[in-house]
């Protein structure tokens, strides 16, 4: 689904952007600082995407993008093993 690091914090804008439109801010900023973060490791990059979206994944506003968030975390589960 995502051949790189930038094309991951591209989606994770997206998902930011309707995170605002559906007013859940708190979480449009974690995922915002997330993208703004320089990481040491691609594990600790991908282990906290991950979080944050398992928690974007409940948000019954957020349905548009459901297929989407969870290949992108299904995704993630099997690079991290």
């Amino acid at each position: 689904m995502f051949n790189s690091n930038q094309e991951l914090r591209n989606f994770a804008s997206i998902i930011c952007e309707e995170l605002k439109l559906n007013d859940e801010f708190e979480l449009a900023n974690e995922l915002r600082m997330w993208n703004e973060v320089s990481f040491t490791s691609s594990t600790e990059f991908l282990g906290e995407l991950m979080l944050i979206l398992e928690k974007v994944i409940l948000l019954p506003k957020i349905l548009s993008m459901k297929q989407q968030i969870e290949e992108c975390l299904s995704t993630i589960k099997k690079a991290l093993g």
